[in-house]
């Protein structure tokens, strides 16, 4: 099953990406998120005692940042659920990891403890390969939290997600739930990630810069920037 979505992301903490300074007059430049995901998940298949080829991704602004398959000479088979920490800001992945969740129940519990200790706001995308339900059920009140209802998906069906933290609402999730639906079409989500820091940030460039003695403004330029312009 296939997905697009087109989703806004809630205003975080993320701090200025620059800065310029030109005489008296302070540019506070404040990067905004347009970040396309495409995330598709892949199950293990086999017909007439043969394994049969599959391939997962996960594409940041069509750029390959993940990749596993099953029977595949030479891409790595990363069973289990499989986390990426995303940076919308940047499009770039922070850090990645994988639960096995078919071999063993404490890769589920590893999984729960993982998500509940992420900063609230923190954007996740996942993906199941090969076989991630098996030994899932641990992890499945806390995926529920986040807006990610799996307790569904059969022995090697797949499923794929973006999430915000902390804002389940915004969640998207695909999913294939059983292995025949899988194979023939895998959890597959295509979402873009927009939005912009919260004013909290805004505030936070003030009083680093030790501009809140000036008088300031904020605006917004054709491309969708916003700036802080501080004049003595």
């Amino acid at each position: 099953m296939s997905m697009h979505v087109k989703t806004q992301l809630h205003s975080t903490e993320k701090p200025p990406s620059f800065i310029k300074r030109r005489h008296r007059l302070h540019y506070c430049y404040v990067v905004t998120a347009n970040c396309s995901i495409d995330a598709m998940a892949y199950s293990a298949a086999s017909f007439g005692g043969r394994c049969l080829t599959k391939v997962g991704h996960v594409k940041l602004n069509g750029d390959v940042v993940w990749k596993a398959g099953w029977c595949h000479l030479n891409l790595p088979n990363l069973r289990g659920v499989n986390t990426l920490l995303i940076d919308p800001f940047t499009c770039s992945v922070q850090e990645n990891r994988t639960f096995d969740t078919w071999a063993s129940s404490s890769a589920a519990t590893q999984l729960s403890n993982y998500l509940n200790q992420l900063i609230h706001g923190r954007v996740i995308v996942g993906v199941s390969a090969d076989e991630a339900s098996l030994r899932l059920s641990i992890a499945l009140p806390t995926l529920r939290q986040f807006g990610v209802e799996v307790a569904d998906v059969r022995y090697r069906g797949s499923f794929t997600f973006v999430v915000q933290k902390g804002y389940p609402a915004k969640t998207v999730l695909s999913k294939a739930v059983t292995q025949r639906e899988s194979s023939i079409a895998p959890a597959h989500v295509n979402a873009t990630i927009t939005g912009k820091p919260a004013e909290s940030a805004l505030r936070l460039m003030r009083k680093r810069f030790e501009l809140s003695s000036h008088k300031c403004r904020v605006s917004r330029n054709g491309n969708g920037d916003h700036s802080v312009f501080c004049i003595n």
